[in-house]
């Protein structure tokens, strides 16, 4: 928490002048900075150290919030863990460690050293702090602030797309469950080219019998991925379907300056699900990839980790309504997803001015100045492609399409 005063007051008033209409009306539930009274256990299983979590204890001296009483006896909540899910901290740990651009400051620290998760046909490394067991979460938002680690930008130079580098996921319903649902935040590297730019990327995801399947998907190519320095996520949710579902995300910057990068109306639970009956589990902290991304950074001496502080949560009780000034994302319908020999595209709005379809090096392939409108394609090789769209005013929000 204890950071220069002119920024935090600079980020006060951005995330609390700025904040939507409805999010006035909020119960928060919890609120956090990592504070020295709070303490991070690990657990233990049969005299051995952290099999699979680790857990938050104590109260915060600066918001006066418990980690039991306040968070992990909330009604609404289940329970409050670090989850390892599997190996141990010569792999992935979670720390509270010193803010790396203010030592007094105490903050909690994901890294991976090495894949943890070994016994799937593709290994990752994952650490998560999560909400779980949560009972008719259909309403509510967080905030926190996060600070990547500069040794991330190696990605830039990685071969290769990234797809997924898990942020923050939200479960609606969680696998294993009826209908499973998520929503995920990832940085992304959307042109193979080494050198290449890194995004935020936003999708929502059925599980299906060939694994997950995006219901929609978004890049924001407006920000670039900020990099050693603190910024404040804020995010929104509300469970709803096509129309009336909704998540938005904003990033302020270290300077205080507020960036609009998701505002999407669409689907938040399962399309099929009969009755959903709210959001069972999320992931406000993650950090989640590849063992070939953590392979290959650990080969090059770069760092894996991410620092956050100053979480705070929130269960809304007005629906949510953006007023920012940049347009939201209008629902877009593409099918069939994954497309064939045709793809149609269209909108039950008019903000939308042009869109382009673009291999995965930003080389543009066909384009269109209007929706509805339908693309022959079938002349385009199997592979994953992206949709650019371009808004009035001139936002652009880009879109992951595969082709089989």
């Amino acid at each position: 928490m204890p950071h220069a005063a002119i920024l935090m007051t600079a980020l006060f008033l951005a995330s609390t002048l700025l904040v939507p209409a409805a999010a006035q009306s909020q119960a928060c539930l919890f609120r956090s900075g990592f504070e020295p009274a709070t303490t991070l256990r690990q657990y233990e299983l049969n005299g051995h150290p952290n099999p699979k979590y680790a857990d938050l204890y104590g109260t915060d001296y600066t918001t006066g919030y418990d980690w039991e009483a306040d968070l992990d006896d909330q009604p609404c909540v289940g329970n409050f863990r670090i989850y390892y899910e599997k190996g141990d901290t010569t792999r992935v740990r979670a720390s509270l460690a010193p803010d790396p651009l203010d030592s007094a400051n105490t903050v909690l620290k994901f890294r991976l050293y090495k894949a943890n998760v070994l016994d799937v046909a593709h290994p990752k490394g994952r650490i998560q702090a999560a909400l779980h067991q949560n009972e008719q979460l259909t309403a509510f938002g967080w905030r926190v602030r996060l600070w990547l680690h500069p040794d991330i930008g190696w990605l830039r130079e990685y071969q290769g797309t990234i797809t997924w580098f898990t942020l923050m996921e939200v479960w609606n319903n969680l696998p294993g469950q009826d209908w499973p649902f998520r929503i995920s935040l990832n940085v992304v590297k959307p042109q193979a080219a080494a050198g290449s730019e890194l995004f935020f990327g936003l999708h929502g995801q059925t599980l299906g019998p060939d694994g997950w399947e995006d219901v929609w998907a978004y890049i924001d190519t407006t920000q670039e991925v900020p990099l050693g320095q603190w910024m404040t996520l804020e995010t929104h949710f509300v469970e709803g379907d096509a129309a009336h579902g909704r998540y938005s995300l904003r990033l302020i910057d270290s300077l205080g300056q507020v960036h609009t990068l998701f505002d999407v109306t669409n689907y938040t639970h399962h399309p099929d699900d009969p009755a959903p009956d709210g959001v069972r589990s999320f992931n406000p902290m993650k950090l989640y990839t590849s063992a070939i991304l953590i392979d290959s950074m650990a080969a090059h001496n770069a760092e894996l980790s991410a620092c956050w502080d100053d979480f705070e949560f929130w269960r809304d009780t007005l629906v949510y309504t953006s007023t920012s000034h940049v347009p939201p994302a209008e629902p877009i319908r593409c099918y069939p997803v994954p497309f064939h020999d045709v793809l149609h595209i269209a909108s039950s709005g008019s903000a939308i001015r042009q869109v382009r379809l673009l291999d995965m090096n930003g080389r543009p392939l066909m384009e269109a100045p209007r929706l509805p409108v339908t693309l022959d394609v079938a002349h385009l090789p199997k592979g994953t492609y992206l949709l650019e769209l371009q808004y009035a005013g001139g936002r652009r929000a880009t879109r992951i399409l595969p082709r089989q």
